[in-house]
């Protein structure tokens, strides 16, 4: 049977579009959807950490400090006197201007201040350097500040602190860091713009700080913080059932912030831990009781270590771990 041309042409003509749309529509679908996920990271699962990372690395990161001012503030964030305060800043080797970095704000425990992390306990930028030199993890800028003031001292175990050190970091710490250092919120620290780069923040802590890693960031920052990290303790070392706590991390996931997802909450104890038991029955109910906002695996871990005890030798690994996670 012969074509005459105009449906040999019209008929052509339909071939070549269904051709095109299917084209199209593949290439479009494969773009966002079809991305690889990211391979599960392999986390470090005994102490201590390879000693390897704690050689000095040919390309080392620096330290320096900021200075900078904030108010005495209350329970309910009100603040009338001003106090001078610093905090340690690790750049990472080779730290460009010109480029953005993502941002980890990691807190001691009680009784130290700002120069534990990173002055002090001389291996932790060793293996800040190696970790980075290695490609593990993406070079991102570390601030250690402390939770201490003028008013507290730095000697004290006063758990309130924990919970006031949120407006701190909201009103006066971050916005000083990222208004001096390059990172992704470009010198514009107005919540509306650290609310737009909250996933290029991140808050970890140990003992303590883990406790101001849940009261502070958790509870009290997660619209501008996406990642946390807690490390040797839950929401209060007296908290023995986890049930003050999990309140609190419901309310914060379910309605103060839940427009806000958690983008990763790490959770990292050891079996001889004297902080162990309220962290553990705070994981054990929101494993149970949050499995619609806090997946395992996805954006939820818990790892309890053999052996770990309240010490560096475990939060050195913690914080190893806590990089593998952050900013992806």
């Amino acid at each position: 049977m012969k074509l005459n041309k105009k449906v040999f042409i019209c008929l052509l003509s339909t071939i070549i579009l269904c051709s095109c749309q299917n084209n199209s529509s593949s290439y479009f679908n494969s773009s966002e959807e079809e991305k690889p996920k990211r391979e599960p990271p392999e986390f470090l699962t005994t102490l201590p950490i390879p000693s390897d990372l704690k050689k000095q690395c040919e390309e080392r990161g620096t330290v320096e400090t900021v200075r900078y001012q904030t108010k005495v503030y209350d329970i309910n964030g009100n603040g009338s006197t001003t106090v001078d305060k610093q905090a340690e800043v690790y750049l990472p080797y080779n730290y460009d201007d010109s480029k953005e970095y993502n941002v980890l704000y990691l807190m001691h425990g009680g009784g130290e201040d700002q120069r534990y992390w990173l002055s002090k306990e001389k291996d932790t930028v060793p293996v800040l350097d190696n970790i980075f030199y290695n490609k593990i993890a993406e070079p991102c800028i570390v601030v250690a500040p402390t939770f201490y003031t003028g008013s507290s001292s730095s000697g004290s175990i006063n758990s309130e602190l924990t919970d006031v050190f949120r407006y701190e970091f909201r009103n006066d710490l971050v916005p000083v860091i990222e208004e001096e250092y390059s990172t992704y919120c470009e010198g514009d620290t107005s919540i509306d713009n650290l609310i737009a780069t909250r996933e290029h923040r991140g808050f970890a802590g140990l003992s303590m700080g883990s406790m101001t890693s849940i009261r502070s960031a958790l509870l009290g920052n997660l619209d501008i913080c996406a990642y946390i990290s807690s490390m040797s303790g839950g929401y209060d070392q007296d908290d023995n059932d986890g049930l003050k706590g999990f309140a609190k991390v419901e309310e914060a996931l379910t309605d103060t912030f839940s427009d806000y997802p958690i983008k990763y909450w790490l959770n990292q104890n050891g079996t001889d831990d004297i902080a162990l038991g309220p962290h553990q029955a705070l994981n054990n109910l929101v494993l149970r009781e949050l499995d619609d906002y806090l997946v395992e695996d996805e954006n939820y871990k818990w790892i309890l270590f053999p052996g770990g005890q309240h010490n560096f030798d475990a939060w050195l690994v913690h914080l190893y771990n806590t990089l593998l996670v952050f900013f992806y």
